[in-house]
């Protein structure tokens, strides 16, 4: 049987909360309710279901979210990603706060999806706001616009608790290593490095080339931490890698981050730091 991706995993266990509610409400009773208490028991019941199906279809977005928008809006929408002090010092403007509630109902889902697929110069925003429709499927997209409607609701709790499990880097591993591979890396690489995010498909069909699968233990073994370091500062085209791989040095990835990158992908290749 096909393993269920992270999406997949999240939509179910997002109903099954819902499930679980309305079997508790039920069973609660061990008498027969009245029409009354029947009538309310199914209406919290529709309630829990729908607000689990919606949370359930947000959470699909989660992924694209945080490899194409978290490193500036931030994992929780609230505007501090990584680039967003950068972004002011640059251009005297921070990214917009996606989980406020009143640009949210202003704006509506039609119009997040019409920003995020053209970009911000097209539809008189900050033209540091990247276009997406050329990069991300229209499926893609809806998804996202469809968490970003929901990141006012992301309050202490399952949905947040569980963005924060996402986020936490495994035994031996620095949690700002895993933060920054899930922010800059994930759209390629895929969630957990297997070479299979987003853009994967995209880059095959264009230029039939793949991302590489990080968790290959043979590739990782023979490389030394300097090698891999230069890969990421400089980008494949530098260092006898593919030219699509883009070098993350300089003004966006402080040598600090790139080594705490070094050190997440060793964790996930399975392999043993290396000096030179």
């Amino acid at each position: 049987m096909m393993q269920l991706s992270w999406n997949a995993r999240a939509a179910s266990a997002l109903l099954a909360i819902g499930v679980a509610v309305i079997l508790s409400t039920a069973c609660e009773k061990k008498v027969p309710p009245s029409a009354s208490s029947a009538d309310s028991i199914a209406a919290a019941a529709a309630a829990v279901t729908a607000d689990s199906v919606r949370l359930a279809k947000a959470m699909l977005g989660r992924e694209a979210f945080f490899g194409d928008c978290a490193k500036c809006h931030g994992p929780w929408g609230e505007g501090d990603g990584p680039l967003a002090v950068q972004m002011e010092n640059e251009g005297n403007v921070r990214p917009a706060a996606l989980n406020d509630p009143v640009l949210l109902a202003r704006l509506g889902r039609d119009q997040i999806i019409d920003v995020i697929t053209k970009g911000g110069a097209r539809t008189h925003r900050s033209n540091l706001m990247p276009s997406w429709g050329e990069k991300l499927s229209a499926e893609t997209i809806g998804q996202i616009a469809d968490y970003v409607m929901a990141l006012p609701e992301f309050k202490p709790g399952i949905p947040r608790s569980t963005i924060a499990e996402y986020l936490k880097a495994p035994p031996g591993s620095s949690d700002e290593g895993r933060k920054t591979f899930v922010f800059y890396c994930t759209l390629c690489h895929g969630p957990y490095g297997k070479g299979n995010g987003i853009m994967a498909d995209t880059l095959y069909a264009r230029y039939k080339v793949r991302p590489r699968n990080l968790t290959d233990s043979l590739y990782f073994a023979p490389k030394t931490d300097r090698e891999i370091f230069a890969t990421v500062t400089l980008g494949g085209a530098f260092t006898g890698h593919s030219r699509y791989m883009p070098g993350w040095g300089g003004v966006r990835l402080s040598p600090a981050e790139i080594k705490g990158l070094v050190s997440y992908i060793r964790t996930l290749s399975r392999t043993e730091s290396r000096k030179p």
